[in-house]
């Protein structure tokens, strides 16, 4: 096995002692799956989902390649309002940042946008279909 640290050893070993050590507690709580979450209305199929958040008032906010693809669910999984439809060629990631804002990216479309609460468009970073080239 090769070490990639380049820090001394036994600093290494504390670091990853720390980083991962609430990992160890995580794992040793008990789960249950719930196969009702989410609870989405008749015909609306869940796809790949490529980003999973909540907000300020625990609200889960899923990103997935289905349409609509922004889905914002109550914290019992219920449907509260979708948004999205369009926007997005290959959903691929989702932050909510402390102001509520929704932030995405899509990979196909090589674009990362800014959301309001309610779906607004605030801000896009690339060109819809145009790699960067830095």
């Amino acid at each position: 096995m090769t070490n990639h640290c380049t820090w001394p050893r036994a600093l290494c070993i504390v670091i990853a002692a720390l980083l991962f050590s609430p990992l160890a507690a995580l794992a040793a709580e008990s789960y249950q799956l719930d196969p009702s979450f989410p609870r989405l209305p008749a015909g609306m199929k869940l796809g790949a989902v490529a980003g999973v958040a909540t907000d300020s008032h625990g609200q889960v906010l899923v990103f997935h390649r289905g349409d609509p693809p922004l889905l914002v669910l109550d914290n019992h999984g219920t449907l509260l309002r979708s948004m999205g439809s369009g926007m997005f060629t290959s959903p691929h990631g989702l932050r909510v940042d402390r102001e509520d804002n929704i932030w995405v990216t899509d990979n196909a479309d090589h674009r990362v946008m800014k959301l309001s609460p309610d779906g607004k468009v605030l801000l896009t970073l690339g060109v819809r279909g145009k790699a960067g080239e830095d």
